[in-house]
């Protein structure tokens, strides 16, 4: 119960916005009030509200993104796992769901495992990385020392690829 999911491609029913973000917490049974305020908070937080009587399939892939986003940060996990979450954004998304993944672990303190395959961007994101190649981790440890690895440069990079 204290572990949310974020999909690559988000799985958001065909409802409203805010009737997606609200999902998880009705299935929970929280009372209406609590469900209100958190979605609503959650909303604003991820830049959604204004879209919050929309229907998921009139959303951007970025609006879908953040909806998701919204839907999982909800439960007030401990745990968040993001699968390929910037897949289909633009570079100003990538960033913007950067810089705002961060705010929401400094102040939330919510683990995150991503798995991304745009290597900049998880770099810049997490503490520690992982790198995996043919199904078994070829590096971990600070982005700064995986990414600059032979390995990880032609693995991710091509082989004379400057990072």
């Amino acid at each position: 119960r204290k572990i949310a999911f974020v999909f690559q491609s988000p799985l958001l029913m065909d409802m409203t916005v805010e009737q997606n973000v609200a999902l998880g917490l009705k299935f929970r049974g929280a009372a209406r009030q609590e469900i209100r305020e958190r979605v609503h908070a959650w909303m604003k937080r991820l830049g959604v509200d204004s879209l919050s009587k929309r229907r998921a399939g009139q959303l951007s892939g970025g609006e879908a993104q953040r909806v998701s986003l919204a839907r999982a940060f909800v439960l007030d996990p401990e745990l968040i796992l993001l699968d390929e979450p910037v897949s289909g954004l633009s570079e100003a998304e990538v960033e913007d769901l950067r810089q705002l993944l961060l705010r929401i672990n400094s102040e939330k303190k919510i683990a995150m495992l991503v798995v991304e395959h745009n290597i900049p961007f998880v770099a810049r994101l997490c503490r520690t990385l992982s790198v995996m190649g043919a199904g078994a981790i070829v590096a971990e440890g600070n982005p700064a020392q995986v990414i600059s690895l032979p390995t990880v440069r032609q693995l991710y990079f091509g082989e004379d690829a400057a990072v």
